[in-house]
């Protein structure tokens, strides 16, 4: 489902069974909505998303492949994590992941899981009762301002 979406950079961005929203090489989506699939939400490879919607996936809403910058998103009700790094990558550059302004609630494990991403930022998000962690992160990056509560693992 992709409502009022707009899509720039001469990216690619399209609808696939299993995956919901696929946004790559590099490519902008704004204001698009990917709910009720089988699979992951969105899968995020080098794109940048704003304003948009992920509920109600059988596994993560936001699935991360490489560099994305998530922001002003609604990240609610998945099976799995919020939103995930791609747990086989590591991600070792600067501007390796930004997650900022989002709200991400009622998810089936962490609200936000950044296992092998050095120097992400995570921002000024609202992130509650998750079924796991709100924030998991295994390397350094900034975890500013966000506001956690109720999740099961803090």
């Amino acid at each position: 489902m992709l409502n009022d979406c707009a899509v720039g950079n001469n990216g690619a961005l399209t609808m696939e069974s299993g995956s919901g929203l696929v946004a790559s090489s590099p490519s902008t989506a704004n204001r698009c909505a990917s709910i009720f699939n089988v699979g992951h939400g969105a899968r995020l490879d080098d794109a940048a998303v704003f304003d948009c919607t992920s509920h109600s996936n059988d596994l993560e809403g936001f699935h991360i492949m490489r560099t994305v910058v998530i922001d002003g998103c609604a990240v609610r009700a998945n099976g799995e994590s919020g939103i995930g790094l791609d747990t086989g990558m590591t991600l070792f550059y600067p501007e390796a992941l930004i997650i900022r302004n989002c709200a991400v609630n009622l998810n089936g494990s962490n609200g936000v899981s950044i296992l092998d991403a050095c120097g992400s930022l995570i921002a000024d998000n609202v992130i509650g009762a998750n079924s796991a962690a709100g924030i998991e992160v295994r390397r350094d990056c900034a975890v500013v301002g966000n506001h956690c509560w109720a999740n099961e693992n803090g």
